[in-house]
């Protein structure tokens, strides 16, 4: 599990190294499926050319923009561009961080669809 506090800001997690892996999301996965359940935000990926699935599990979750559409062409699935811990405005200013501790996160469809979400923790599950 890692603490969304640990991730730097604006650091974009679609190539990233999670547990000593590099993992490249936007090249080599495409979004199968999200859900939303019990305040937990999932994002299911399937590699592209090899079996192998991976799912981002975001805790403590509130959504904040969901902007979504259908498809508009055919594919697999959706192909994530940017993923991101960014800054919030609250009261005319500013912030990293809610007062528990939740970073605001801003995940971007190459399609254009768009969701904006606080989480505390996130966690990355291989199958």
């Amino acid at each position: 599990m890692i603490n969304v506090t640990s991730i730097p800001l604006f650091e974009n997690l679609i190539q990233y190294k999670f547990s000593n892996i590099y993992y490249d999301f936007h090249n080599d996965y495409y979004c199968q499926k999200i859900s939303y359940f019990d305040n937990e935000l999932f994002i299911y990926l399937n590699h592209i050319e090899e079996n192998k699935n991976v799912i981002f599990n975001f805790v403590n979750v509130t959504i904040a923009n969901f902007s979504f559409y259908p498809q508009i062409k055919e594919t697999e699935g959706f192909t994530i561009d940017t993923l991101y811990r960014g800054r919030f405005e609250a009261k005319g200013k500013l912030k990293e961080l809610l007062d528990d501790r939740r970073g605001y996160f801003y995940l971007e469809f190459y399609e254009g669809q768009k969701i904006e979400f606080w989480a505390e923790y996130i966690v990355l599950k291989t199958e």
